[in-house]
């Protein structure tokens, strides 16, 4: 009797769940992706990381077939009386523009980019793929609060339905959950251009400029442990600066650890023109970036502890370094 039971609480169980499975895509929306267009994220670092003073393709990826209408942003969203056939178009997007501090950037600011008329992704007439442009933005000098360092954009939910009239509707005419589209949004982090190279061929590849002891002790080690301080022209690839990357000997290396990043010293090119110790730096922020690095010398002789830094990855996608 127990097993009858058993038996019969299982098959309830494997019914109710099968309800559960069959009754969810019916409520699920349907997606829009949005995505930058090839190449123009210009970095390694997490995100998209696009340069100022240039117009971003914008790329949008419907799952299903919807309608879009060429026009800029502005006057009143497309729809009618019971919110069916409403097309994609730029006028459904929020544009969200932050400072460097966090704080927002007014939409009424000079220059403040907007989102292009909605276009067909190349030949891919299909529906399903389009593009826009999001519009060049300039820094505005000596205004740090009013300069845009990241963007967001944001496709609200029920803002895009089907493009067929007739699918997902409920009784009363009206269009079903599932027949609009989900939250989209794509943030954009707003980077300098690559330091000019014209005239020295190696004028943007990664350097070390300083390699020192982190005390600033000129007298013989003689502790355990002791650290140094790596200076770099610019930030290193995500995970692309360990104890692998450090050449020491008559001593063991650890893990490099990020301590800070610094201004430029861009004076010249080199440090022999005006024998300033330039110290330029190589990447789009225009810092330079400090590490530390605990060594554990070998103690096996008298000989010196030399440390090097080998070849290493910067943030350029393209770069051949």
């Amino acid at each position: 009797m127990l097993s009858n039971k058993w038996t019969f609480s299982l098959t309830s169980l494997v019914i109710m769940l099968s309800l559960c499975l069959v009754a969810s895509p019916a409520l699920a929306q349907f997606e829009i992706k949005l995505s930058v267009g090839a190449d123009e994220d210009v970095s390694h670092a997490d995100g998209n990381q696009v340069e100022y003073g240039a117009a971003t393709t914008i790329k949008i990826m419907s799952t299903k077939v919807v309608n879009f209408t060429a026009a800029v942003a502005g006057g009143t969203d497309t729809t009618d009386a019971n919110g069916i056939n409403l097309p994609l178009e730029a006028i459904d997007f929020d544009i969200i523009a932050y400072n460097k501090f966090g704080g927002t950037v007014p939409s009424t600011t000079s220059g403040f980019p907007a989102l292009g008329a909605i276009g067909v992704d190349g030949t891919t007439a299909d529906g399903m793929h389009f593009t826009a442009d999001l519009g060049a933005y300039t820094a505005v000098p000596n205004t740090p609060a009013l300069n845009i360092t990241k963007v967001l954009i944001v496709l609200p939910k029920d803002k895009v339905a089907l493009a067929d009239p007739r699918s997902e509707l409920a009784d009363d005419g009206t269009r079903k959950a599932a027949g609009k589209n989900k939250e989209a949004s794509i943030e954009l982090h707003y980077v300098g251009t690559q330091p000019d190279a014209s005239s020295d061929a190696t004028a943007d590849d990664p350097r070390v400029y300083k390699i020192a002891r982190a005390d600033g002790q000129l007298r013989p080690v003689t502790a355990a442990t002791f650290d140094v301080l790596i200076t770099l022209s610019e930030e290193p690839r995500k995970d692309g600066f360990k104890k692998d990357h450090i050449d020491v000997s008559n001593a063991t290396a650890g893990d490099p650890t990020f301590l800070d990043m610094i201004a430029e010293d861009a004076d010249g090119a080199d440090d022999t023109a005006d024998n300033d110790d330039d110290m330029p730096s190589t990447g789009r922020d225009m810092m330079l970036y400090r590490y530390i690095v605990t060594l554990t010398p070998k103690y096996e002789n008298k000989n010196d502890i030399v440390v090097k830094v080998k070849m290493f990855y910067d943030q350029e996608i393209q770069s051949p370094n």
